[in-house]
């Protein structure tokens, strides 16, 4: 199986593909090969490619396979004749990684890659006429091909690798670039025709930028670092602003923006909530924070949805004019008193969770309320809740009822939590499991799956979607059918299903491959009886404690990257691992991986590693990725000598000496770091990806006995003298942008070249690249060249 089918949701994780940043390497169709794509001519038609089918890559070929099921037919003609016309295509989700089978389709207005593991973007150069374009969840670090692409008004680019780069956007009007490592904003403030842009998820504090965009109507910049807000005040047509997860506790500014209906707020430090009252709010958020006082609410009488929950809030008396309000959140504050909410009869969904509740009566005019959680107070009885027959959830664990005869009248409950009670009487009827089963025999009892479904109108909500997910998977709603396939399985994919709780997979033990990335699990504990897993991927969820692994010792493919985990002494008892992921975590210690001496591939990508001495004697490596930590000396990787991938991006290196040995490296990655000398390389000659962008590199004459090589990037350095390049007739890519180059005849040897970039230097006269025909894409912008004439055709080739 390939590599990339089975750990899809690494999104851009690059936990085993060490792509070179700010070069868009493609992605990889098996673990043990990275080749940078050949590009090819750009005057074949889709029947072009079809006929060449059985000659091209893998990747190609899968592209290929995948337009042709789209168009309905197996002969080449007839797919170009229909795709070719086609003004829109939708291809999320198909495991593409080579998109370059697309280029010939210049007719279309819309395209969707989402969801794919597409790296190289460059083929799109052609589809001019695009006006809405998806990218999100791919592997995407260089967007300029998309300058080309004037006509694009809707771009979404979430969940990719773009650190910046991001001024090769031009018209749009609506952004997505949610998810990604964006620190600097700066070249958004020319896109003055936007209208929607969402940057959450990044690495932004600065937000001045912004303050120019007026015709923005929803931004959101929600997980980022930003305190001062002030420069939003001027964006008077924001109809929606999100914030949530921020550092921010003055909220002045927002009292300008009078359009706003939709406003969150939460996860920040805000206390003080005046400058609220002056807005006309449908939706605000405004959880977890310090407020206290809620009395600016008030005025808020077009409210719908209000969430306050995990505050300080003792008062609710300013609620009871919110008579609009369908949805409203007080989970954890300081509240007794609820006769306050009596008059909001248009509720449907109320929590009251963790407070100090004891008199439900305000609660029995409510009689919409479908949802209702009043766990953690201190409630005995439940009559009024008997008027409340619209109830279909229903959450009263953690309380001091022992009579729940009243519910007997509320018919159209679904889920009904009552554990941690005294509950005597049973008045329910139906065959239902009972509900005064204590945890302890819910644990005893609940065993099986079966066991597991057949508790669901008891479960939690967390367990209660689990056991859904489940006989999804078993395709059937029958318990005993469904535990019957369940538990026979040997593979399972629950990957990116919003799943919390695993307790209903603890019975599952023939499983030896399990897929639970991008879910929202925290606790692993009900994996530690799973013992026959050879396999396990538990990429992007929320753990922090992964104890319970050290009982697989089978595992032999372990990944946990994209997680909250620092400590990694569990792992080593975990002997027979040959592939471990743990990038994006917070790791700083990596000893407990030095027994770990089968292992072949690793990724500890953006983590807090200093001291990589564990790793000597790790002597079977092939893969390493140790990309954004805050490691200066690599002693300890020339042992390695069985490296043919390393990546060492962003961390303080300046000695590169110990690279020397490792002479089966074909791709290496030393991307912003500190290194002036490169002569340890020379010895690496089978080399065919090499990446040096951003370090303080003069020398290059090492380069030179490097002639397998690629790809070759060596952008912001302080090179003058390119000779060296000239014996390397492989290359087709080289980065030479921001050097000191003026000089540039040694590059009309390499006749093999389709993509050069050479911004940002002191070139006058680009006459000796007339050579290159093979040439795609040029960049010449920010040289004193004049006249601006092409010397390839067509001249579309060049970027001025």
């Amino acid at each position: 199986m390939k590599f990339l089918e089975r750990h899809k949701h690494m999104n851009g994780l690059k936990l085993m593909i060490l792509a070179l940043s700010a070069i868009g390497l493609s992605s990889c169709g098996n673990i043990s090969s990275l080749s940078f794509p050949q590009m090819r001519s750009g005057n074949k038609t889709f029947g072009d490619w079809c006929r060449e089918k059985d000659s091209l890559s893998p990747e190609s070929k899968h592209t290929v396979d995948v337009l042709l099921a789209k168009a309905g037919t197996t002969k080449c003609d007839a797919a170009n004749q229909k795709l070719s016309s086609l003004t829109e295509l939708s291809l999320d989700s198909n495991e593409i990684s080579d998109i370059e089978p697309l280029q010939s389709f210049t007719k279309l207005t819309k395209l969707e890659l989402s969801r794919n593991y597409i790296s190289d973007i460059r083929s799109l150069k052609s589809l001019t006429k695009l006006t809405k374009l998806g990218l999100s969840n791919n592997q995407i670090i260089e967007i300029k091909p998309l300058q080309s692409l004037t006509n694009l008004t809707e771009l979404n680019l979430g969940d990719d690798q773009i650190y910046d780069d991001i001024e090769s956007l031009n018209n749009q009007m609506s952004v997505r670039l949610i998810d990604n490592k964006i620190s600097d904003i700066k070249p958004l403030q020319y896109l003055t025709k936007l209208t929607r842009l969402s940057l959450s998820g990044n690495q932004i504090s600065d937000i001045k930028p912004l303050q120019s965009l007026t015709k923005l109507e929803n931004l959101s910049l929600g997980e980022n670092k930003i305190t001062d807000i002030k420069p939003l005040q001027s964006l008077t047509n924001l109809m929606w602003l999100t914030l949530n997860n921020n550092k921010i506790s003055d909220i002045k500014p927002l009292q300008s923006l009078t359009n706003l209906g939709n406003l969150m707020l939460s996860d920040n430090k805000i206390s003080d909530i005046k400058p609220l009252q002056s807005l006309t709010l449908f939706r605000l958020g405004l959880n977890n924070n310090k407020v206290i006082d809620i009395k600016p609410l008030q005025s808020l009488s077009d409210l719908d949805y209000l969430s306050l929950n995990n505050n300080k809030i003792p008062d609710i008396k300013p609620l009871e004019s919110l008579t609009r309000l369908r949805w409203l959140g007080l989970v954890n504050n300081k509240i007794s008193d609820i006769k306050p909410l009596q008059s909001l009869t248009k509720l449907e969904g109320l929590y009251l969770k963790n407070n100090q509740i004891s008199d439900i009566k305000p609660l029995q005019s409510l009689l919409n309320l479908t949802k209702l959680d009043l766990n953690n107070n201190k409630i005995s009885d439940i009559k009024p809740l008997q008027s409340l027959t619209k109830l279909t959830e229903l959450d009263l664990e953690k309380n001091q009822i022992s009579n729940i005869k009243p519910l007997e009248s509320l018919t159209k409950l679904t889920q009904v939590k009552l554990g941690l009670n005294a509950v005597a009487l049973l008045g329910l009827s139906g065959n239902r499991p009972s509900p005064s089963v204590t945890q302890k025999q819910q644990k005893d009892t609940r065993r099986t799956f079966a066991d597991w479904c057949r508790a669901q109108p008891f479960l939690s909500p967390e367990d209660k979607y689990t056991v859904e997910v489940l006989l999804k998977e078993a395709k059937t709603t029958d318990c005993d059918a469904a535990n019957r396939k369940l538990s026979s399985l040997t593979k399972l994919n629950l990957d990116n299903n919003q799943i919390i709780d695993i307790r209903p997979l603890e019975s599952l033990t023939k499983l030896t491959e399990l897929d639970l990335g991008g879910n929202k699990i925290i606790d692993i504990k009900p994996i530690q009886s799973l013992t026959n897993l050879t396999y396990i991927q538990l990429g992007g969820n929320k753990i922090s404690d992964i104890k319970p692994l050290q009982s697989l010792t089978n595992l032999t493919q372990l990944f946990v990257q994209n997680n909250q985990i620092s400590d990694i002494k569990p792992l080593q008892s975990l002997t027979n691992l040959t592939d471990l992921g743990l990038s994006d975590n917070q790791i700083s210690d990596i000893k407990p991986l030095q027994s770990l001496t089968k292992l072949t591939n690793v990724g500890l990508y953006n983590n807090k590693i200093g001291d990589i001495q564990p790793l000597k004697s790790l002597t079977n490596l092939t893969q390493l990725g140790l990309q954004n930590n805050q490691i200066s000396d690599i002693q300890a990787l020339q042992s390695l000598t069985k490296l043919t991938m390393l990546d060492l991006i962003k961390n303080k290196i300046s000695d590169i000496k110990p690279l020397q040995s490792l002479t089966n490296l074909t791709t290496l990655n030393l991307y912003i770091n500190e290194i002036t000398d490169i002569k340890p390389l020379q010895s690496l000659t089978k080399l065919t990806v090499l990446g040096l962008g951003d370090n303080k590199i003069g020398d290059i004459k090492p380069l030179e006995s490097l002639t397998k090589l690629e790809l070759l990037d060596l952008m912001k350095n302080q090179i003058s003298d390119i000779k060296p390049l000239k014996s390397l007739t492989n290359l087709n890519n080289l980065i030479l942008t921001n050097n000191k180059i003026s000089d540039i005849k040694p590059l009309q040897s390499l006749t093999n070249l389709r993509w050069l970039e050479l911004n940002e230097n002191k070139i006058s006269d680009i006459k000796p690249l007339q050579s290159l025909t093979n040439l795609m894409s040029l960049y010449v912008r920010g040289n004193p060249i004049s006249p601006k004439i092409c010397p390839i055709e067509p001249q579309s080739t060049c970027d001025w």
